[in-house]
Order: C-alpha cells, then sequence, then structure tokens
C-alpha cells in the first residue's frame, strides 16, 4: 500500500511542535527509528525469553494555558461537548485570520478556558478531522484531543481534568493514529501508536508519574510491526515471508510459538 504524506504537513511538523508552549514528543521516536537494531535489551537467549523495550521518558508534555476567552477574531470550525469530567467541558476548535497554518483549541471548563495551542495544520481543519473525546487510559478517565498532520499522520494529545475544571497534560502523541487498548492485559489501557508501510508501531505507559514511549521495532529487531486484534504483535521483515509473533506483557515482550 503507498502511503501518502502531505508535504507541507511534513514541513509545518517540527514548527508545530514548536509553536505550542510545552508540547513535543519526547524525541526518542526519530532516534528509535534511525537506531532500531541496538535499542532493545533481551532478558535470555533461551526459546520464551523476555525482551524488554527500551523505555525513554517523554520529557515534553502538552500545557493548558488559562485565560480570559477566545481569541475574538477566533474563526469556529467545530464545537464538541463532553459531559464528562464533573459539569461537563466544551472544546472549540477554530482558525485565525491570516493564518493558513494551524488549527487550534480552546477548553472551556467549570474553572476558565484554557488554550491548548496549535492541535493540527489548516489543510486539515474539517471537523472530521478534529476529534475531542473522553478516553479511559492510564487507569484514568482523560481528554484526548486530536488535530490532521497528513493523509496518515495525526497529533494526539492527552489531559486529566480534576474535580475543579483545571487540566494538566499528560501525554503528547505525534508518531501515528494512536488508540487505547489494554496491550499487556493487566486491566489498564496503554496508548498504542502506528504509522505507516511497513508499519513503525510505539507504546506509551505512565511509570511512578511519568509518561514513558518504547519503540516496538527496535524492541524485536523488525521492519514492520503491526499488532493484531487478538494483541499480538507481528513482526517482519522486508523481503521475508516469515512473521514472527510475540505477546506483550507487563514484564516485555515474549515470543509465542519460537
Amino acid at each position: 500500500m503507498k502511503v501518502i504524506v502531505n508535504p507541507k504537513a511534513l514541513a509545518l511538523l517540527a514548527s508545530l511542535l514548536l509553536l505550542t508552549a510545552g508540547c513535543g514528543s519526547s524525541g526518542s521516536s526519530n532516534n528509535a527509528e534511525d537506531s532500531h537494531i541496538n535499542s532493545s535489551a533481551v532478558s535470555a537467549s533461551a526459546q520464551g525469553a523476555v525482551i524488554t523495550p527500551d523505555w525513554q521518558e517523554v520529557k515534553q508534555l502538552p500545557q493548558a494555558e488559562a485565560r480570559p476567552g477566545m481569541p475574538a477574531d477566533a474563526v469556529t470550525v467545530s464545537v464538541q461537548r463532553l459531559k464528562d469530567f464533573g459539569g461537563g467541558i466544551t472544546v472549540t476548535f477554530y482558525t485565525l485570520p491570516g493564518d493558513e497554518d494551524y488549527v487550534y483549541a480552546d477548553l472551556s471548563t467549570a474553572a476558565a478556558h484554557y488554550s491548548l495551542g496549535s492541535i493540527g495544520t489548516y489543510n486539515y481543519r474539517k471537523p472530521e478531522n478534529l476529534i475531542a473525546e473522553a478516553v479511559s487510559v492510564f487507569n484514568s478517565r482523560m481528554l484526548k484531543i486530536t488535530g490532521g498532520l497528513g493523509a496518515n499522520s495525526a497529533l494526539s494529545r492527552y489531559y486529566t481534568i480534576d474535580e475543579k475544571g483545571v487540566p494538566e497534560g499528560v501525554l503528547l502523541v505525534d508518531t501515528g493514529h494512536a488508540r487505547e487498548i489494554d496491550i499487556d492485559r493487566d486491566g489498564a489501557a496503554e496508548v498504542l501508536s502506528a504509522h505507516g508501510t511497513p508499519t513503525a508501531a510505539y507504546v506509551y505507559r505512565l511509570y511512578e508519574g511519568h509518561a514513558e514511549e518504547a519503540y516496538i521495532n527496535a524492541a524485536l529487531q523488525a521492519d514492520s510491526v503491526v499488532l493484531r486484534d487478538d494483541l499480538i504483535f507481528e513482526a517482519s521483515h522486508l523481503g521475508h515471508a516469515d512473521v514472527q509473533e510475540y505477546r506483550f506483557t507487563p514484564e516485555g515482550l515474549i515470543r509465542q510459538h519460537p
């Protein structure tokens, strides 16, 4: 399958992350892909050994800045209301006159209005490209904001909102389309992100109060990694028909049928 990437979106991604105060990825994603053979640790060499991913702390988090209200010249794209988080919240996606680079988001809670900054590119400003939803992840209920970066790329942000209506950024994912799924079957969902063909896969977890990222292709030394519906990772190499299966556990990845 041919992946279509919006050139403008790629050119803008770096500045998009810089423009939003405090937002960005952990910085480990590209390095992990470039050195994907050497970034995992294997705990044993026997069959059934646990492969421990190279977990890296996510250093930069999305921010929410309190303000009196939305900009007076904001052009509303869509308004999405959620009944979660106490008395409910409202997320407004908007553009600004003269700015044909970004789409922005405003969060209104019982506490105040909060600017969430730029959340996607201008070319992907249609309502169907902009999503605000309440999700269960990391044993918490969180607000997830997703904006478009390209035909096969998205930017997702996760926030907690306390009982007073004050948001706090937990995680920003810019490594593909993010979804919440209990990959290790421990009862709490992690975040899985994937993009491209061959597919690059990332897993995000909350560990000792902070978010961490692991590049699964690096751990499995594979060109492509895909998570099946039965929660088994399939790892493969370009030019080879063999597919290896791995189960993700809290301790690491375990080869199935070695």
